[in-house]
């Protein structure tokens, strides 16, 4: 409903404004183009909303590490780990479109198929010591967005806002927890609902 608004009134230079009004669409019904739009929004605001909460967090419980992470090389490899470490994405589901096996699991075309991000991101097969938050980790192939074609279109601002989070965090008065977070109920993100917060 929100993104059938947007198309109908939004007067704003930008991709709404162009798809409304320069339509390359011909023969795709109108609910398939905002659809579509209303799914890269969502992705990109969720997968902020879930890494920002729980990198926050952690840098809280943890300001050895939001220090460590002033060194540039850290950094760069840093925000990766957080991301592995914290898992904002959970799981997802796919159905299986042939008859194949994972591991050695049989599955039917139709079949549906539950990926865990979190639990493959502590996958010590995959990572060494990966109950711990080593920032220097490299190769770091988390599972935290996805993988692939079918990453969260989100994952790439999500990276970028990180850094920068981070940095202005570096630069203000040092934040620690004042109360008990309090998570969503959600099957497939890790999004905090109240996180309180006090200047120290």
């Amino acid at each position: 409903a929100m993104m059938r608004d947007w198309f109908a009134t939004t007067r704003r230079p930008g991709m709404i404004s162009v798809l409304r009004d320069h339509p390359g669409t011909d023969g795709m019904a109108d609910t398939y183009v905002q659809n579509t739009v209303s799914a890269i929004f969502n992705a990109s605001y969720s997968t902020l909303f879930a890494s920002t909460g729980a990198v926050v967090q952690l840098l809280m419980q943890r300001p050895d590490v939001l220090e460590r992470l002033r060194d540039p090389a850290l950094m760069a490899t840093g925000v990766d780990e957080l991301v592995r470490f914290t898992a904002p994405a959970q799981g997802t589901s796919r159905v299986a479109t042939c008859a194949t096996a994972i591991g050695g699991t049989p599955m039917e075309r139709g079949d549906v198929v539950i990926t865990m991000f979190a639990a493959a991101n502590r996958d010590p097969a995959r990572f060494d010591r990966p109950e711990e938050l080593v920032l220097h980790r490299t190769p770091n192939p988390h599972l935290g967005f996805g993988w692939g074609p079918h990453i969260c279109v989100g994952a790439r601002l999500a990276t970028v806002w990180l850094h920068e989070l981070i940095g202005r965090l570096h630069r203000a008065p040092a934040l620690v927890p004042a109360g008990e977070a309090r998570w969503m109920r959600s099957a497939t993100l890790r999004n905090l609902e109240l996180l309180p917060t006090a200047i120290a």
